[in-house]
């Protein structure tokens, strides 16, 4: 160790010789890269010369300088990027370099599944190489400097998406710290679910969860609101029906008053005269107004149902005798419809407790609907079945059946069957429903199992003993009075007894008679039987009468006639009244047939079907004779009003213009006549194939329209333009006479004065054209006549 004049301290060490700064505190280590024979000296080899210089031995020889002269370099070597591996692969093999200068790389991007970075830098300098020191830092990742000595590597890996500055710096050989260098830009791409457009389609999902979310609340809020405005108008509903069944009963309950009125004075007249034709009518009568007592009766049922609950009176009873006691109710008038009603019973008694009155409305609407459904012919049976804990009745008929998707539908209020067209009568569709909850307040069971067109079967099942049934409804001593439907079994016998061999003759002369009768024909269709004899009875000196119980029947009855009018109903079980009249006026042969409808509906809606099917009337029921009467007249003083058209316009004689099919078909006729005219052997059978009806249907359309038959028809258009072409041209009578195919001048001449009313000579004179005159126009001619 030896002290220079400067006050510095140096010493030769087994790895080259230090100076050590007093000043500073600090070390400069000297190297063999910096001039010496070696790094190891020996021990004690130092000699401090007279010259100022300082001597040192080494394993190598000896070290002699000035330590004055030995000075410290400030410059730093510059810095540059050797190697860069991205992903373990070179950038050569792999190009994500974006930008350059030259051959150096400045900015490289670099996918961030990528993002495994190798940098290899070096400093410029070759001596005192191993005295240079580095440190290293990747801006935006590292937060402080690298220093690695000697190392001039740098890995980074799993970089985040970003923007990043790769800074080097360096010492040179006497230790001094170079300025950071930027080596390299490095842009890591984010991935695909970190991009922009990942965040705007998220930006956008999350608004539109938020506005749907937003929309469903909204949505949500209305249709609570929706919901309880709509239980709010349920309940409002609700009590305007019962508002409205509550009028509806009591106008029943007054309905019930006039009818009882009204039958009573009609039952003791009908068995005063039970004979004649005033018993027919007062029976007619009597029947519809029980039929409408029993309506009335359905409905009060109706609403009494409603809360039957509060209304039962139970008591004991035998329904082996209730039972009985319907039976013989409706025995009578099975007689009446021919129908073989059978009633199976034990001779024992079947005692129960129930409410008697309920019981037996429910007996009476069972049987009262197998009638109903039950042709003439078939059969009813009535039967009990006891069991240990219940017992059940059952009702089976041979009628249509129930369709089998029909279910427990049945029972719904006024809800009717497919099969309603073949009831022999109609109703509301409240009986079932009654008789299912009458069942249920019994704590029994309405069940039915049916067979298309072979018949169904009713079964009431109720439960025996009173255990079931609240103490308060129970009356051992009570005996309950007539029930409410006892009013109708008291019917009178229907009279459809067969005739005698008088009334066959009778019937067979009353055939000929329209066969041989100059009386109109009317065809009336209507599915009641009693309208249709009611219709009858009106018109009976006045037409024809033929009948028809449905649309169907009564076009073919048209068809066949040939009528001269048709009153027909709108609402029939198969064929209706309106679907009735537009056959008849798309078929030409009766297209001219006029239709009077009849319907209980008195909206506008229905009567404007009507008038488009082509009916000529509509009228409303209930109707008035005198009424009906004069529609008729009416309408078949058009038909005449339409023979005279027909005649003026052949005679040249002014008349009321009249529009339609009618005028169609005389224009029609007389252009076919026309272009005949010169052939006097034209018959009707050419006449018939070029209007393209049959000789039938010709005459009675020709008849109906014009008065005349088919000859005279014929006969009368010629006729016409005879006189046309005497008027209007100046050829002779004989001349006409051969062009409109007349062979005889003197039959010409007769019949011509039959239809004009003077010879062919005085109409000539008074109605001649002077042809060329300019007067032509001012002439007298029969048209202004």
């Amino acid at each position: 160790m030896m002290e220079d004049g400067k006050g510095n301290l140096w010493f030769s060490t087994y790895n080259g010789i230090c100076r050590f700064t007093i000043a500073t505190k600090t070390c400069r280590n000297f190297s063999q890269s910096d001039g010496l024979q070696s790094n190891q000296f020996s021990f004690n080899a130092g000699l401090a010369l007279t010259t100022g210089e300082f001597l040192f031995g080494g394993i190598k020889g000896f070290n002699i300088f000035y330590p004055d002269s030995v000075y410290e370099r400030k410059e730093t070597p510059r810095i540059f990027l050797t190697g860069l591996k991205i992903n373990n692969t070179s950038v050569e093999d792999n190009s994500p370099v974006t930008k350059r200068t030259f051959e150096k790389p400045e900015q490289i991007t670099v996918p961030f599944d990528k993002a495994i970075v190798s940098l290899d830098f070096v400093a410029l300098e070759y001596t005192g190489a191993d005295k240079i020191k580095y440190a290293y830092m990747l801006e935006g990742w590292d937060k402080n400097w690298n220093e690695v000595n000697n190392t001039r590597t740098a890995n980074y890996s799993r970089l985040q998406e970003g923007n990043y500055v790769f800074k080097v710096r360096v010492t040179n050989a006497d230790g001094v710290w170079s300025k950071e260098t930027r080596l390299l830009e490095i842009r890591v791409l984010p991935p695909w679910y970190r991009t922009w457009w990942a965040y705007l389609i998220y930006t956008l999902v999350l608004v539109s969860a938020v506005t749907l979310y937003i929309l469903y609340n909204k949505r949500q809020e209305r249709l609570r609101y929706e919901i309880k405005l709509a239980h709010l108008e349920k309940e409002k509903e609700k009590e305007l029906t019962e508002k409205k069944i509550t009028f509806f009963t009591h106008i029943s309950h007054e309905f019930r008053t006039p009818l009882t009125l009204i039958i009573n004075p009609l039952k003791e007249l009908f068995k005063g005269k039970n004979n004649g034709e005033a018993g027919k009518d007062i029976s007619m009568v009597y029947r519809n107004a029980r039929r409408l007592l029993s309506l009335v009766d359905q409905l009060l049922l109706f609403r009494k149902v409603e809360s039957v609950d509060q209304q039962m009176r139970i008591e004991r009873f035998d329904m082996a005798e209730v039972c009985h006691e319907v039976f013989l109710s409706f025995s009578q008038h099975a007689v009446a419809k021919n129908i073989t009603f059978v009633f199976n019973r034990s001779d024992h008694d079947v005692f129960i407790y129930a409410d008697k009155e309920k019981i037996e409305i429910i007996l009476f609407n069972l049987v009262s609907n197998a009638f109903k459904y039950t042709n003439a012919g078939g059969n009813i049976t009535m039967e009990i079945f006891e069991f240990e804990k219940n017992i059940e009745i059952a009702v089976r008929d041979s009628g249509s059946g129930i369709p089998a998707d029909t279910g427990n539908k049945l029972f719904d209020s006024f809800y009717q069957a497919d099969n309603k067209d073949k009831a022999s009568q109609t109703g509301f569709g409240v009986g079932l429903y009654v008789s299912q909850k009458l069942a249920i307040a019994h704590h029994g069971r309405l069940s039915y199992t049916s067979v298309k067109d072979k018949g169904t079967e009713f079964r009431l099942t109720l439960l025996r003993g009173k255990e079931h049934f609240a103490s308060q409804y129970i009356s051992e001593d009570y005996k309950g009075g007539e029930t409410i439907l006892h009013e109708l079994v008291d019917e009178p016998l229907a009279e459809n007894s067969l005739p005698d061999n008088g009334q066959l003759r009778k019937n067979k002369s009353e055939v000929i008679d329209k066969l041989t009768s100059e009386l109109p024909a009317m065809v009336v269709v209507d599915d009641n039987a009693e309208i249709r004899s009611y219709i009858r009875s009106i018109f009976a000196g006045s037409f024809n009468i033929y009948e028809a119980d449905d649309g169907s029947g009564g076009y073919d009855l048209v068809i066949k006639e040939m009528p001269d009018i048709v009153i027909s109903d709108v609402m029939m079980k198969k064929t209706g009244g309106i679907e009735l009249c537009k056959k008849i006026k798309e078929n030409p042969a009766v297209a001219h047939t006029p239709v009077i409808l009849l319907t209980a509906s008195s909206s506008d809606e229905a009567k404007l079907k009507g008038i488009e099917g082509g009916a000529e009337d509509y009228i409303t029921k209930p109707f008035d004779k005198e009424i009906i009467v004069a529609r008729v007249q009416n309408i078949l003083k058009g038909r005449n009003r339409l023979q005279q058209f027909f005649f003026n316009a052949v005679t040249l004689k002014p008349s009321s213009t009249i529009a339609g099919e009618h005028k169609q078909f005389i224009e029609k006729c007389m252009a076919i006549v026309e272009n005949h005219l010169d052939n006097p052997e034209f018959t009707i059978q050419t006449f018939c194939k070029e209007i393209g009806m049959s000789h039938p249907s010709l005459y009675k359309k020709v008849k109906a329209v014009s008065g005349l038959t088919v000859n005279v028809f014929i006969r009368y258009l010629r006729l016409r333009k005879a006189a046309e072409l005497l008027i209007n041209t100046d050829k002779t009578i004989v001349e006409v006479t051969y062009i409109t195919g007349f062979n005889d001048i003197k039959y010409f001449r007769e019949q011509f004065s039959k239809l004009f009313e003077m010879n062919p000579s005085e109409y000539v004179k008074r109605y001649r054209k002077v042809l060329g005159s300019k007067e032509v126009g001012k002439s007298e001619s029969p048209l202004r006549k």
